[in-house]
């Protein structure tokens, strides 16, 4: 209750009596004002008071203000007045008061400070009642006027299911109107399989007395049913006792055909997201994935509760991490679209850049729930535009390169013209012919090798295989080069092996090799310099070396100097750069032939050397193929032991191998090949990269660790095949790597090719 209506209003006729009456009352801890005339009491009762508090004196004119200012209250009010006179009752002023301000109880004076107490409370809760009658006159209208203007059927019950009350809402949901529906059972508006479910939750109410909710059926005047959600509610008399029931109704047909059709969205739209071949996900409000498609879960090989919330982080590169989450945090504080480029990880350990799209969601109100984001893997596109970007900026080079290179022979050629026709001795004609021999010879070698570079590349190339010697094509690919070497006055050394050394290869191309890394190390090497030329027996292989003091390559070129249109050195001063395509043609033609090349630099001014390694025809081979049976030859029986988690590849492969006459034994997991390794100790190892728990290169490091193992040859089996993978499988400690499914006859060539002497 607000202070301004207990508090004690009082009238005194001096200050000192207002000032000790304060005094007393404040005491007994009673809220008092002291008013200083009949306008001030007035313009108080109108804010609200509890008790009136007057004596004789301020009331001897009789004050007809103080009269009207009573006479003007509410109907629930009747202030209470006291009046302190000096006669009680029989006072004149007490008879004009009792006559005039109505609710006046007199006090005798002088009076008691505990008789003035004890009548003031009594005249405050006297008021506190009226203010109370008040409240409850005020809330039964209120309560009325709300229950018949709600939108909700609101029904009151007899204990017994009779309906007692009936307002418009209810009579708008159901079409009854209140003469219909008053006195009536409330089961008629209940389908009977529902109506046994309505009387179990009167009987819980009854049980646990708190309101009972739930959604059931209805129905309306026309049968036809009606979605409803129910309140059921006690209602008590003043003892506690129940009475009666109330029953709030709600429509909610319109929220159940919403959220039937929010749930046949939803089911379409993750029909429609798992058959989507890119990445999608949800979050919420607070920023946390909730959803993943199968293509997300699918490409990073984790389940549903490892990727929630921020756990799908876990798979960002660790140099993208922080890039990545703080573009999604900035849009999601702004609700704002985004997209963002980072790498993640898939499922077998390989980084792949994603292309990430998030858009904010909102639900029909506006109001903010979350992100939907789609995730395209873009790998292949960033690769193939930094391809384009390397090809273009190649592309230029090289028309750069060509169009110098065609000058530089026809510019001495134009020359020469001229001078043929203006000289008449016979020596300077002489030497100018022999120029212009030499110059169109360096045109003829640049279209030759342009012509070169484009059947290679469109696979027009075939090789003219047969026995021949290296010493001879050496030699010829030196006298090729001879007129460049003698012209920069290098001294060239030559150290082959004086057995011969038999290939199976086409001349022809080979010298192609040889005269090319040759030419390239007499033009990048200063006038008098040293090449040498050797060439070494290995284990089934050759090895032949070019080897210069020259200007050398830096490192970061050493990777790059066979591809295409590369050149190491494009000074101005470097008169024979040629067009950057001699080495790129050597890798080719020597891959052709089974081999490889590759180049060793101890960087700018240290020389470089190129080593081709070319396979050398063995007996094995030779009889393998004149035999021609597929089977095993005798006495070329291995101890080999296949690991492999896919059961059909590890068991079909055991078979092929055991009808070649070879022992075979086979573990379907990393730790078991380790463990029968040890127990079987096989000539050769046949391990699958990829598979659970101890993978491929780990099974490998282990078989290396093992002691007496060390001779085991291991052959990695897998169906990852990029430089990057041999290059691990080699550091793992892999003799050789085969490409799923592997060449039968590539693999029987390996198992013959293991020496005894190995230790196998």
């Amino acid at each position: 209750m607000p202070t301004a209506n207990v508090r004690i209003l009082m009238l005194a006729p001096t200050g000192a009596d207002a000032r000790v009456g304060a005094r007393v009352l404040e005491d007994a801890a009673m809220s008092c004002h002291a008013c200083a005339d009949i306008s001030e009491l007035c313009r108080e009762i109108g804010r609200g008071a509890g008790v009136v508090l007057l004596t004789e004196e301020s009331i001897v004119e009789q004050p007809q203000p103080l009269v009207e200012a009573l006479a003007g209250q509410a109907p629930w009010s009747d202030l209470p007045v006291l009046l302190l006179a000096d006669y009680g009752a029989d006072a004149a002023a007490a008879a004009w008061a009792m006559d005039m301000l109505g609710n006046v109880t007199v006090l005798d004076r002088p009076v008691r400070v505990a008789t003035l107490v004890s009548a003031l409370r009594t005249a405050l809760r006297a008021r506190r009642r009226q203010y109370e009658l008040r409240d409850h006159l005020e809330n039964s209208s209120l309560l009325a006027a709300i229950v018949q203007s709600s939108d909700d059927a609101i029904i009151g019950q007899s204990l017994d299911g009779i309906i007692r009350s009936w307002n418009a809402g209810a009579e708008r949901l159901f079409g009854y109107p209140v003469a219909e529906a008053l006195g009536r059972p409330l089961a008629f508006l209940l389908p009977v399989e529902r109506q046994a479910a309505d009387v179990a939750a009167l009987a819980r109410l009854k049980i646990i007395g708190r309101a009972e909710r739930f959604e059931t059926v209805f129905l309306d005047k026309d049968d036809q049913s009606v979605d409803v959600a129910v309140t059921l509610s006690a209602v008590r008399d003043v003892t506690g006792a129940a009475m009666g029931v109330s029953r709030i109704v709600r429509d909610i047909g319109d929220r159940k055909r919403a959220e039937a059709a929010i749930r046949e969205s939803e089911a379409r739209f993750r029909l429609m997201a798992d058959a989507a071949p890119v990445l999608i996900w949800l979050s919420d409000r607070t920023g946390g994935c909730a959803w993943f498609n199968r293509s997300w879960l699918e490409f990073t090989g984790r389940s549903f509760l490892e990727e929630q919330g921020d756990g799908w982080t876990k798979g960002v590169h660790p140099d993208d991490l922080e890039r990545g989450v703080a573009a999604y945090l900035e849009a999601f504080a702004r609700h704002e679209p985004f997209m963002v480029e980072y790498r993640l990880r898939r499922y077998d350990g390989e980084y792949r850049w994603l292309l990430n799209t998030g858009r904010p969601l909102y639900d029909p109100r506006g109001a903010f729930i979350g992100y939907i984001g789609s995730g395209l893997d873009i790998t292949e596109r960033r690769d193939a535009a930094e391809l384009l970007q390397e090809a273009d900026r190649r592309k230029d080079e090289f028309l750069a390169t060509l169009g110098h290179e065609l000058r530089n022979p026809l510019s001495p050629i134009r020359n020469g013209l001229h001078i043929l026709r203006l000289s008449q001795d016979p020596a300077a004609r002489e030497r100018l012919v022999g120029m212009m021999e030499r110059q169109v010879d360096h045109l003829v070698r640049l279209v030759d090798d342009l012509l070169e570079v484009s059947r290679i590349s469109r696979g027009k190339i075939e090789l003219r295989r047969e026995r021949v010697e290296l010493g001879p094509i050496v030699h010829s690919a030196i006298e090729a080069c001879r007129p460049l070497l003698q012209q920069e006055g290098h001294e060239l050394v030559v150290d082959l092996p004086s057995e011969p050394i038999v290939l199976d290869a086409d001349a022809v191309r080979l010298v192609q090799v040889v005269a090319n890394l040759v030419n390239n190390a007499a033009k990048y090497t200063e006038p008098g310099g040293s090449i040498r030329v050797a060439a070494r027996l290995g284990d089934g292989e050759v090895g032949l070396s070019v080897l210069d003091n020259g200007v050398g390559i830096p490192p970061e070129m050493l990777p790059s100097v066979f591809e295409m249109f590369a050149q190491v050195n494009r000074t101005l001063g470097r008169s024979q750069g040629g067009l950057g395509i001699g080495l790129a043609l050597v890798r080719h033609l020597v891959g052709l032939h089974g081999g490889s090349v590759e180049a060793h630099s101890g960087g700018d001014g240290k020389g470089s050397e190129f080593v081709v390694r070319l396979p050398l025809p063995t007996v094995r081979t030779r009889m393998a193929k004149a035999d021609g049976n597929g089977t095993a030859l005798a006495g070329a029986s291995r101890r080999v032991l296949v690991v492999d988690d896919n059961a059909d590849a590890a068991e079909s492969l055991a078979q092929l191998l055991a009808l070649k006459g070879h022992e075979v034994r086979v573990a379907y997991d990393g730790l078991s090949g380790v463990e029968l390794a040890h127990v079987f100790e096989p000539d050769v190892v046949l391990l699958d990269i990829g598979m659970p728990g101890l993978d491929g290169y780990a099974v490998a490091r282990r078989l290396r660790e093992q002691d007496g193992r060390r001779g085991v040859r291991l052959i990695a089996l897998t169906g990852y095949g990029q430089l990057d993978d041999r290059r691990r499988a080699q550091e793992a400690g892999f003799d050789d790597h085969l490409v799923k499914p592997p060449d039968v006859a590539t693999l029987e060539q390996m198992l013959h090719a293991i020496e005894a002497s190995a230790g196998l």
